[in-house]
């Protein structure tokens, strides 16, 4: 078996396994993402997110999640503020980036107090009330922050 290398992280209560393929990492299959979220034998997470690049070049990049179970999932805010963390360390993500996310384009903020805050650009086509839910709902997650290390 050859080595994978990842970065552990945590948002608010989830932990995650982000692979950075665009270091070349190859995206894991069903069976390596099961044993990698077990939390007995392998490294143990909620879900796995794996780094691209994007297709669109109107994103700076892309992400896939991949749930404990080796299935797909569309979208996990907590984890799109760790791969936002993640990628404005390691490769320098710009503040109001966009990133491309099986759920749609997501936006992140870096906020002054260090929390990462994001918009999923789907949402705001739903109308202002479900547009104002999801600013609220975020701004409770920013608020804390050790929710991403």
């Amino acid at each position: 078996m050859s080595s994978i290398r990842f970065t552990k992280m945590h948002g608010a209560g989830n932990d995650f396994v982000v692979i950075d393929r665009l270091s070349g990492a190859s995206l894991p299959d069903a069976a390596l993402a099961r044993r990698l979220a077990d939390r007995h034998f392998g490294i143990g997470c909620d879900q796995i997110m794996v780094i691209e690049a994007a297709a669109d070049p109107a994103h700076a990049y892309a992400y896939r999640i991949l749930n404990a179970d080796g299935s797909s999932a569309g979208q996990c805010g907590n984890g799109a503020r760790c791969v936002a963390r993640y990628l404005r360390e390691r490769h320098d993500l710009a503040d109001g980036a966009l990133l491309d996310s099986p759920g749609g384009a997501v936006a992140v903020r870096f906020l002054a107090d260090g929390a990462v805050e994001y918009l999923n650009r789907l949402l705001g086509q739903l109308g202002p009330q479900a547009a104002a839910l999801e600013r609220a709902a975020r701004r409770l997650h920013a608020r804390d922050r050790k929710s991403v290390v």
